[in-house]
């Protein structure tokens, strides 16, 4: 698989293709566990559903949800929480959010967490600049 450029410092997509070729070339397990903060998991998800919920992001500690690769676009390796994880949450009867929603969310959430102090967008984007 081609990855290409990351453009703009897109690392979480970069990062979701990698993921995505795992799976495709693992003989055995097609499963791969990723252990990281809350808050970066809604940006390398792309799942902003109940980005609220909690203090800067939707997660409890120590949760863990499912994920599959959605066959939508395989060069963007979108992810998709599968409906055995949304039952596990309680959410499975909840209608998912399609892509213009979860951006929508996903705009408002970032609002809400810069006047909460969790994102600095300014310095965030300054400092992404620097690392290029």
């Amino acid at each position: 698989m081609a990855y290409g450029s990351a453009g703009e410092g897109d690392c979480r997509r970069y990062s979701r293709l990698v993921f995505a070729e795992l799976g495709y070339t693992r003989a055995v397990a097609h499963s791969t566990d990723l252990l990281s903060a809350g808050g970066f998991l809604h940006f390398f998800t792309e799942d902003w559903s109940d980005s609220a919920r909690f203090c800067g992001t939707g997660w409890a500690n120590t949760e863990f949800r499912s994920y599959t690769f959605s066959q939508s676009d395989p060069s963007e390796a979108h992810l998709i929480e599968t409906p055995e994880s949304k039952k596990l949450r309680k959410s499975g009867d909840a209608k998912p959010l399609d892509r213009e929603e979860q951006a929508q969310l996903k705009r408002t959430t970032q609002m809400d967490w810069q006047d909460q102090g969790y994102v600095d967008e300014g310095k965030a984007q300054a400092t992404m600049r620097a690392k290029v």
